[in-house]
C-alpha cells in the first residue's frame, strides 16, 4: 500500500511537472511568434549580434529592461543603448584626439615667443587648463565702424581664442542701461571664463549662419573636422577648448562702453578694452549699403548713432581717469591711415609680441579686394573718406547738424558745401582729446 502511494505521488508529480512545461513552452512559442514577425526581424538580427559581441552586456540590459521597459522584447533598448555607448565613445575618442592636436599647435606656435611681453614665464601660466590666466581684449565699437577688421586683426595674435559677436542673438538694437544689460554682461563674463553652460540661445542663433561663426577662427578650425560641426555648437568641447588658449579676445557692437566698466572692474578676468570709433559720415555711408541697418533707428536715426558716440566719449573719459591702463581709444581713420603708429600704440597697450602677426595681417588685407559683406580683405586705405564720393551733401548737411557734438568732441571738421567735401585738400580728420 506504501509503495503504491509512492508511485501515485511520482506520477503526480511527473504530470504537474508536463503539464508546467506545456504552458513555458506554449509562453516561449507566442514570444518567438512575436519576435520572427516581419516587423522584428531586424531586431531578432540585432539580438543575436550583440549576444555574440557583448554577451555579459546584452544579459544585464535584458534583465533591466524586462522588467521596467515593455518594448524590451523587440530589442530597442539594446540597440539604443548600445549605439548611444558606441558613439559616445567614439566622440569622447575625436575629442581627446582634436585637444591633444591643439595643446600641440598652440605649443609649436608660441615655441619662440617672449613671454616676458605678457608678464609670464611660461605658456602654462596664461593658460586656464594649467591654473594660469589668459590675456583678455575686449573690443567696444558699432556697425560698420570697421569693428570686424579689427577684430580679425587681433584675432591674428598666435594662439588667440576670438569670441566673435556673442551677442548677435539680441538683434540690431543697442544695450544702453544697466537694466538691459544683465543678461549681456552675464554672457561676456561666462565666456571669458570659457564657461558656455546655458548659453543654448547662442548657439542656436550662431548656427543659423556659418560665415559669421568662423570668424572665431581657433574653434573652427578644430571643430570643423566634425563633418556635421557638432562641436561647434557643444558647450562642454567649446569650454576645454577654450581654456587652451593663452590669448582670449572678442569683439561687441551692440554695448555701449560705459556699461563694461563693470567688466574692467572685475580681477579676476583682468580684461583690456579698445574702444573703436569712427566719423559718423563714413559709418553712416556704409550703413547704408547693409538692409540689416533699415530694422532699426538704432542703426539709421543720426540722432541716436551719435547720441551714442556722446556716451561713449564721456565714459571713455571716465574710465581713462579711473583705470587709464585699461583703455585704449582708436579711430578708424587713424587705424586705416596711421598704420605704423596705430600699431604701436595697441602693442604698447596689450603688451603682446604680435607685431610680426600684425604686419603680416595688414599685408594681406590691405592690398587686395574680396568681395563679401563680412569680409576684411579690402583695399582699406581707400574707404575712410568714400563718403566723400558717393554721398549727396543735402544728406550730408543733415547728418552734420545732428552729429555736430559728436563730431567736435572726436575731432572730425565739417564740410561746408559739396565742392569743399569732393575736394582732395579737404581732410576731415582733425586733433582731439579725451584725457
Amino acid at each position: 500500500m506504501r509503495r503504491t502511494n509512492n508511485y501515485w505521488l511520482c506520477y503526480s508529480l511527473s504530470f504537474s511537472f508536463f503539464l508546467l512545461l506545456i504552458i513555458v513552452v506554449n509562453q516561449f512559442n507566442s514570444n518567438t511568434y512575436l519576435l520572427t514577425t516581419t516587423a522584428n526581424r531586424k531586431n531578432i538580427q540585432i539580438i543575436i549580434r550583440v549576444e555574440d559581441g557583448a554577451e555579459t552586456y546584452t544579459k544585464e540590459i535584458l534583465i533591466v529592461d524586462e522588467l521596467n521597459d515593455s518594448t524590451a522584447i523587440e530589442g530597442k533598448p539594446i540597440q539604443n543603448k548600445l549605439s548611444t555607448m558606441q558613439n559616445n565613445t567614439q566622440m569622447t575618442e575625436v575629442i581627446e584626439k582634436i585637444l591633444e592636436d591643439a595643446r600641440t599647435n598652440i605649443k609649436n606656435e608660441l615655441s619662440n615667443y617672449n613671454f616676458s611681453y605678457s608678464g609670464a614665464n611660461l605658456l602654462e601660466d596664461l593658460v586656464m587648463e594649467s591654473g594660469g590666466q589668459p590675456q583678455r581684449t575686449l573690443i567696444i565699437s558699432s556697425w560698420r565702424s570697421g569693428s570686424t577688421f579689427f577684430g580679425d586683426l587681433i584675432d591674428s595674435i598666435p594662439s588667440s581664442y576670438y569670441h566673435y559677436e556673442p551677442l548677435l542673438m539680441f538683434g540690431i538694437k543697442q544695450i544702453r542701461t544697466p537694466a538691459e544689460a544683465g543678461e549681456a554682461l552675464k554672457i561676456v563674463k561666462n565666456m571669458f571664463k570659457c564657461n558656455f553652460d546655458g548659453l543654448e540661445e547662442y548657439f542656436e542663433f550662431e548656427s543659423k549662419d556659418l560665415d559669421l561663426f568662423s570668424h572665431s577662427t581657433r574653434l573652427w578650425d578644430y571643430c570643423k573636422y566634425d563633418n556635421k560641426n557638432d562641436l561647434c555648437f557643444d558647450a562642454e568641447f567649446t569650454s576645454r577648448l577654450c581654456k587652451l588658449f593663452p590669448f582670449q579676445s572678442m569683439k561687441l557692437v551692440r554695448l555701449r562702453l560705459r556699461l563694461v566698466e563693470e567688466i574692467i572692474k572685475d580681477k579676476d578676468l583682468n580684461v583690456k578694452v579698445i574702444l573703436l570709433t569712427r566719423d559718423p559720415r563714413g559709418l553712416m555711408q556704409s550703413r547704408r549699403q547693409r538692409h540689416f541697418c533699415e530694422l532699426s533707428s538704432d542703426c539709421w536715426e543720426p540722432s541716436l548713432v551719435c547720441a551714442d558716440m556722446i556716451s561713449d566719449y564721456v565714459a571713455a573719459k571716465s574710465i581713462l581717469q579711473k583705470y587709464p591702463d585699461r583703455l585704449l581709444v582708436i579711430r578708424f581713420e587713424e587705424l586705416v591711415l596711421q598704420q605704423n603708429t596705430t600699431l604701436e600704440r595697441i602693442l604698447n597697450f596689450l603688451d603682446i609680441d604680435a607685431r610680426k602677426a600684425f604686419n603680416d595681417f595688414l599685408q594681406t588685407h590691405t592690398n587686395v579686394e574680396v568681395a563679401g559683406v563680412h569680409s576684411t580683405f579690402k583695399v582699406s586705405r581707400n574707404i575712410p573718406f568714400k563718403w566723400k564720393h558717393t554721398l549727396d551733401f543735402t544728406y550730408i548737411s543733415e547728418l552734420q547738424m545732428a552729429c555736430k557734438e559728436a563730431m567736435h568732441l572726436w575731432g572730425y571738421k565739417m564740410a561746408y558745401n559739396q565742392t569743399h567735401m569732393t575736394s582732395e585738400d579737404f581732410n576731415p580728420v582733425d586733433d582731439y582729446k579725451i584725457s
